[in-house]
């Protein structure tokens, strides 16, 4: 009986570190609120307990969906739709910053919205290969159902209705994670997040695959976009506010 408590104790212990460590990872942050619009609406913040995916608006009633959220039901997401006069059924495309659970909850209530990702998230998204990082690595490979029928492209540009939507490979947090450019809004997923005062900071180690590639693909993601920087009016991250300008990310790469 003595081992039983003693895995019990230690177990215990496991759960209170990974708690601990969760919390440090979002101190001195500020979450998203939930309706935020940007670019007069056209971008629509759609938060789901702690996390946030973005509806984005292609002209004619429809939307494309970066990242799905959280919960399997899509409620947030349907909610969100519905205030705006919309359905499920008006969501055109799916795109994922990352594959992470939180992220990716609400695509199988998407019914079959397509959906994209970088092809270095497949493995993952399929359940062929878990995540390295710290906590995502606990869970092993997990098959999120989602099949992705043609992947993106870093620098592809994908047109859906009246908007073009860049894509920009970052790896780092996961070996497939993507940023998109839209109506001025920088979606940068789980790849960087924001402080209340607006400086931006790599992803949280304990989430993330490999820090020094995090860095540094946001490093370079700045000089890629700084000759252009009047492109981007805020930097949207999943589980923070918005921050403002380019400045931040490049403030960053210094």
């Amino acid at each position: 009986m003595r081992w039983m408590k003693g895995a019990a104790a230690a177990a215990a212990l496991l759960v209170v570190a990974m708690v601990a460590l969760v919390g440090s990872a979002f101190v001195g942050i500020e979450g998203p609120q939930s309706g935020h619009t940007f670019s007069d609406g056209r971008v629509v913040t759609v938060l789901d307990g702690y996390v946030a995916c973005y509806l984005v608006d292609v002209g004619g009633g429809r939307w494309v969906l970066v990242d799905a959220c959280m919960a399997p039901d899509g409620g947030a997401i349907r909610g969100a739709l519905a205030e705006r006069g919309g359905t499920l059924d008006d969501v055109d495309l799916i795109l994922l910053t990352h594959g992470h659970s939180d992220h990716v909850g609400g695509a199988p209530a998407m019914g079959e919205t397509p959906v994209r990702a970088l092809a270095a998230e497949l493995p993952h998204l399929e359940g062929v290969q878990g995540y390295g990082g710290p906590l995502p690595g606990l869970m092993g490979a997990v098959d999120t159902g989602i099949r992705v029928g043609t992947p993106l492209v870093d620098g592809e540009h994908v047109a859906v209705g009246n908007t073009v939507i860049e894509v920009f490979a970052v790896p780092g947090h996961t070996a497939g994670s993507a940023v998109f450019l839209a109506h001025g809004v920088l979606f940068v997923g789980d790849s960087a997040s924001a402080r209340s005062g607006g400086e931006l900071e790599p992803a949280p180690w304990v989430f993330s695959d490999d820090v020094q590639t995090n860095r540094a693909s946001l490093g370079v993601l700045g000089k890629r976009l700084q000759p252009r920087a009047g492109d981007v009016a805020w930097i949207a991250p999943g589980h923070t506010t918005p921050t403002e300008g380019l400045s931040p990310l490049l403030e960053l790469g210094l």
